[in-house]
């Protein structure tokens, strides 16, 4: 009794892992690479974003200073559970969660139009540049720095050419 009761027990067991592994999605995986002129604190295992949607991770981030030009290196795998054709001219940028979130990598599909890219393959990247915001404020400051500058200026200039009346002669 014991033997036939260990074997049905095997039966279920087994039955069971197998239903729970056949039943489960498929994921979809793709690996890129993409070159930077500076990763900016980029991570291994950081987010990597398509379209906004979290799709995937970085899997390295090393330097080759063999590239000069882009001398960071960035391969990243998307896993998704469905299929997700990346075109081949899609732009890959670093971007932040939130203003003091970790860096993180984006894909932008919105305007790209080629066929899909082939695993393995690089995508083009556009370095990150200061947001607008950013340059209005130091375009700001540096202005007020620029009128504070004249303003002291003009204000030497006075000084040496309205004579002191306070100076004995």
């Amino acid at each position: 009794m014991l033997p036939r009761l260990t074997t049905i027990l095997i039966i279920v067991v087994g039955v069971v892992t197998l239903s729970l592994f056949f039943s489960r999605p498929k994921l979809y995986r793709q690996e890129f690479k993409a070159y930077f002129k500076n990763g900016q604190q980029l991570q291994t295992g950081a987010e990597v974003r398509v379209a906004g949607v979290r799709s995937g991770i970085v899997k390295s981030v090393k330097v080759r200073p063999q590239y000069r030009d882009a001398p960071v290196e960035v391969v990243f795998e998307l896993q998704t559970d469905y299929e997700l054709p990346i075109p081949q001219d899609s732009i890959v940028h670093l971007g932040a969660a939130g203003v003091l979130g970790p860096t993180l990598l984006e894909v932008n599909v919105s305007r790209a139009t080629g066929p899909p890219a082939h695993p393995q393959s690089t995508l083009p990247t556009v370095e990150p540049e200061l947001s607008e915001f950013m340059q209005r404020v130091l375009g700001a400051s540096h202005r007020r720095g620029e009128e504070a500058t004249t303003t002291n200026q003009s204000s030497t200039a006075d000084k040496e050419t309205v004579p002191d009346s306070r100076k004995i002669e």
